[in-house]
């Protein structure tokens, strides 16, 4: 009946204590005792992408070796998912991050397949589609509406406990900013807004890209000066950011504001090969520039 509190999540805990690079080097020494060991593989993946090591390619391409030569084949024959969910969802994060979108579909083809059933699985499968919905001058509808499937049905799925580790927030906040984010990109601006304000209410919400996406609705609902006094803190804060130029820019030429409004597209296309993160407004910004170059 004692309470326990755990600190080992706390980041600056871990950092004072040094628990991350002793990890690193536990699980590098466990693996080159034992290469097959894909459970510490797995752990290892994850401390890789926090750490952007570039040994990230070698090992994600192991442990997706081993998943499919191996787990998802057990899995058929009646193993448990647990752990396999694990590894699973690290593969997939670290081939997404590489931009090896082809294999991450046959990858979760072959878990479906093999009967893995798991929020992180819709999510990613959501992710997949709004990555490849992307190109330079126009987006996939298709695949836009297959992502919204995908993330309404990790947001619908009956709640209960599960006992491989949800990716954060996607039940919650991180789900209603993808839901939404796809959403606008439909041309569902009030629903997007709705979204993103109810995802900015969750416990744990990651604020910066919800309010971005806030801003991004207001403005695609024309409610330039709302959206101004909005992106104002935001642009305080984080004053090199590209996604936060590209919609200053938007929304000062809404009200008619032309001048500044170009100074604005010149520091996005400054900063977009730095810190871009939504793909869908390289579009907007493509076509922006080449509109100013003629």
């Amino acid at each position: 009946n004692a309470p326990i509190a755990h600190y080992g999540a706390v980041l600056s805990y871990r950092e004072k204590r040094g628990n991350s690079d002793r990890n690193f080097e536990l699980l590098l020494l466990q693996l080159r005792e034992n290469p097959e060991h894909w459970f510490a593989r797995t752990y290892l993946l994850e401390e890789l992408m926090v750490r952007k090591d570039l040994r990230l390619v070698v090992h994600a391409e192991a442990l997706q070796s081993h998943l499919n030569d191996r787990l998802l084949p057990l899995l058929e024959r009646g193993r448990t998912q647990h752990g396999v969910v694990k590894a699973l969802t690290a593969t997939v994060v670290a081939l997404l991050r590489l931009r090896r979108f082809q294999e991450v579909e046959q990858l979760l083809a072959a878990a479906k397949q093999a009967g893995v059933k798991h929020p992180n699985m819709d999510y990613l499968e959501g992710l997949t589609h709004e990555n490849q919905a992307h190109v330079d001058l126009e987006s996939d509808k298709r695949r836009l509406e297959w992502a919204k499937r995908a993330y309404l049905h990790v947001l619908a799925v009956e709640e209960q406990v599960w006992l491989d580790p949800l990716i954060a927030g996607i039940r919650s906040w991180n789900g209603l900013l993808r839901l939404s984010t796809v959403s606008l990109q439909l041309g569902h601006a009030e629903e997007a807004l709705e979204g993103f304000e109810l995802g900015l209410q969750q416990p744990g919400a990651v604020s910066l890209e919800l309010e971005t996406g806030r801003c991004e609705a207001l403005i695609a609902l024309g409610q330039f000066e709302q959206a101004i006094r909005f992106l104002k803190p935001l642009l305080d804060a984080n004053p090199r950011s590209a996604d936060l130029a590209i919609l200053a820019a938007e929304a000062l030429e809404g009200i008619g504001r032309m001048s500044v409004a170009s100074d604005f597209w010149e520091l996005a296309r400054q900063t977009t090969s730095l810190n871009l993160k939504g793909l869908h407004r390289l579009q907007r910004l493509n076509l922006k520039l080449s509109q100013l170059a003629n």
